[in-house]
């Protein structure tokens, strides 16, 4: 396992609401710079030699009043078979020339929760941002759970290895539904508290989620890969996966504007400051 990667599991604890905050990373990804970067398309990203550094695959867990939830699922140790791919040979082939994974048993979401003090059968929801196979692989150990998935996403995949996914899987398919606030206003509210929301923020795939927390006195965003990191976001960077490169940069401005309202703690699923900045409350900023 990389050591240049901090694989630390940090956590924020929202006293008043009663809500813990767990980022969890669950193991490392490396893809092609054309891929994370700018670039236009998947074509170049497949020519590309070029690899970055590992990046944290994050997951991230809520214990909530209403019940545990989980936001994305990461990888599982079976990914760094050389088989693993074998039953799409054209997706599951792209996946395996375009990413790099360091993964062990002991990163699997299921492992790490225990380090938390949960097994997997406290999970009462586990809510995807999008499909592709860094944020779905751990589903296994979660059959309990409800599964929720954007249906445009179920429906319209990019990237997506579908046969990887647990024979068992029938989602909760969503449609986020337009609501009264000026921005990220496409939303899905989970909890009857009304705190917990899934937001629409496509680009990196077409029905590509985020997953809103609402606070006091500041909200926090669960980004999956709106970004591979923050400073994308401010710098307006679009990566050379993404699905729909116009919605994205729409996702982009949604995001920026809804924090000129209210502080936001932004967390895409790479960026190895994520943990850090939710365990020290640090909002998005122009720097």
């Amino acid at each position: 396992m990389s050591t240049s990667v901090d694989l630390s599991i940090r956590t924020l604890h929202l006293p008043q609401s009663g809500i813990k905050i767990h980022a969890i990373p669950t193991g490392t990804v490396s893809v092609k710079r054309s891929h994370r970067n700018k670039g236009w398309g998947m074509l170049q990203i497949l020519a590309d030699f070029r690899w970055t550094a590992p990046m944290p695959v994050y997951c991230w867990c809520i214990e909530h009043p209403e019940g545990v939830l989980l936001f994305d699922t990461g990888e599982n140790a079976k990914v760094v078979q050389a088989d693993y791919f074998d039953c799409d040979s054209t997706t599951g082939w792209v996946n395996r020339k375009i990413l790099h994974f360091e993964q062990t048993e002991s990163m699997e979401l299921a492992a790490r929760l225990a380090e938390i003090g949960l097994k997997p059968q406290e999970v009462r929801w586990v809510c995807l941002s999008h499909l592709h196979i860094d944020h779905v692989d751990g589903l296994a150990a979660f059959p309990q759970a409800e599964v929720l998935v954007n249906h445009t996403e179920w429906q319209h995949p990019y990237g997506a290895v579908k046969c990887l996914l647990p024979n068992w899987l029938q989602p909760h398919l969503i449609r986020h539904h337009n609501s009264d606030h000026r921005f990220l206003s496409k939303r899905y509210v989970l909890t009857d508290a009304r705190d917990i929301s899934l937001v629409s923020t496509p680009g990196h795939t077409y029905g590509h989620q985020s997953l809103l927390i609402q606070c006091q006195d500041f909200n926090i965003l669960l980004a999956g890969d709106v970004s591979f990191d923050q400073q994308q976001l401010i710098q307006g960077i679009i990566p050379g996966i993404s699905a729909d490169k116009k919605a994205l940069k729409q996702t982009y401005s949604q995001i920026v504007d809804y924090h000129v309202e209210k502080p936001l703690i932004y967390l895409p699923s790479h960026d190895p400051q994520s943990g850090h900045r939710l365990a020290d409350k640090i909002f998005l900023s122009n720097h």
